[in-house]
């Protein structure tokens, strides 16, 4: 069953390629002119906020919040809408380069009569794209938000008093025209991220080999490829291709460090880690000596303490071959772990018996219960997915996902097959 699910990541993945290589690539001409209806379609978003009433009052409860109440781990208590909200806001936060715009903008925002002087405040604190449509959808009426617009409604009731009086969208003439400009600015998106999934598979290829599977690489990949279209601004002069290979690349080397290794560092830390040992065999192959902590320090413009707290780190994945005194041929630490470094192979055989019994319960489950729970457990062999990270996979919300997943753990309660499996493994294994 396992060549099965094999098979299917596989058929998967050929099928996007092919989507790939459907979409011809775009000449610069094309890109800026997709780009222009995606900034288009911004604007007209904003125009629309400050410009209807219900939306200006939202607006100005909003802008008020972020000053005075803004989100962190302990207000926002789910982790993957705090996330969100700390990456599409961090430039508005105190001592930040956007708060001073931000305070001019709550000032513009309590002068209801000018409404010139609001849209100009609020195009002058350059709002990411993402969180601009994301508030266009909460405004909209989107019944189910998605992304930032998940994370916003759900800050909103962690508000302190809650939402008070403020609008819980626009008004009825505005929510169409938001609506509108919600189509126009995914359309663009859709298109630069469609015309250059095939730069995806490239960059992919590049960071082969080691212990992240492809399709992991690729499924990373496309959101480095959503987050550079989101971003993309083409009247700078750059090339969408150019711009969104270091998304891209930056996704698959934060998959790397976060699935690669026995212990997960942050990618900046991991990165670090990479210069500083860089640093270190560059100094032995030019010299043939060992760098001392002070010459490292120096070339890597780092404080000494900071350089030896990395070779710490560095130092702390210990192979299980290590031999535990200094006889070489003596024990190792796989010795001394209780039972060897493996499992007994009774055992090992009883498990994957179970494990295939299992996959063949679930392969019988419906087809998008059985990918919510396969992406939620990483029966597939990849990591364990969040609720969110299906959710925005699958294009539902993370309450979708909790949705299926409990209706296929039901079902595979009910499931006569699977229970007496269950029950001869116990019974074998006691």
């Amino acid at each position: 069953m396992l060549d099965t699910a094999q098979q299917q990541e596989n058929e998967a993945l050929e099928w996007l390629f092919a989507q790939a290589r459907s979409f011809p690539l775009l000449d610069a001409r094309e890109e800026a002119a997709i780009d222009g209806r995606k900034w288009r379609a911004i604007d007209r978003m904003q125009e629309l906020m400050v410009g209807d009433a219900q939306g200006h009052a939202y607006l100005r409860h909003w802008t008020l919040q972020l000053l005075e109440n803004p989100p962190d781990a302990r207000s926002v208590p789910l982790r993957h809408h705090a996330l969100l909200l700390k990456r599409e806001l961090a430039d508005y936060a105190p001592g930040r380069a956007g708060r001073e715009a931000l305070e001019a903008l709550q000032a513009a925002l309590d002068d209801s009569g000018n409404r010139p002087r609001q849209l100009a405040a609020l195009r002058a604190l350059h709002l990411p794209a993402a969180l601009v449509a994301g508030l266009a959808e909460l405004l909209g009426g989107e019944p189910e938000p998605r992304g930032i617009a998940a994370a916003l409604r759900y800050w909103e009731t962690c508000w302190p008093g809650g939402r008070g009086d403020t609008p819980q969208s626009a008004s009825q003439s505005a929510r169409a025209a938001l609506l509108e400009a919600l189509r126009t600015y995914h359309g663009a998106r859709a298109r630069l991220i469609n015309h250059n999934m095939r730069l995806v598979f490239s960059v992919a290829g590049r960071f082969t080999g080691g212990t992240v599977p492809f399709r992991d690489l690729v499924q990373e990949g496309m959101f480095g490829l959503m987050r550079a279209a989101e971003k993309f601004r083409a009247d700078r002069g750059n090339r969408f291709s150019t711009y969104a290979y270091n998304w891209i690349a930056q996704s698959s080397r934060r998959a790397l460090a976060d699935q690669g290794g026995i212990v997960r560092f942050p990618t900046q830390v991991t990165e670090q880690i990479g210069r500083l040992y860089r640093e270190r065999m560059q100094t032995v192959n030019r010299t043939g000596e060992e760098p001392t902590l002070t010459e490292l320090a120096a070339s890597l413009d780092m404080a000494p303490d900071e350089v030896e707290g990395l070779r710490q780190l560095g130092n702390l994945g210990i192979s299980l071959e290590s031999p535990v005194a200094d006889d070489s041929d003596g024990p190792t630490l796989g010795d001394n772990l209780a039972d060897g470094p493996f499992a007994p192979t009774a055992a090992a055989a009883e498990h994957a018996s179970l494990r295939r019994n299992l996959l063949q319960r679930v392969d019988a489950l419906k087809p998008v219960q059985r990918t919510v729970v396969m992406r939620r457990w990483g029966l597939h062999g990849a990591r364990a997915q969040t609720r969110a990270e299906i959710g925005q996979d699958l294009g539902v919300s993370t309450e979708r996902v909790r949705q299926l997943e409990m209706a296929a753990l039901e079902a595979l309660r009910g499931d006569d097959q699977l229970r007496e499996t269950f029950r001869d493994h116990t019974a074998q294994t006691h």
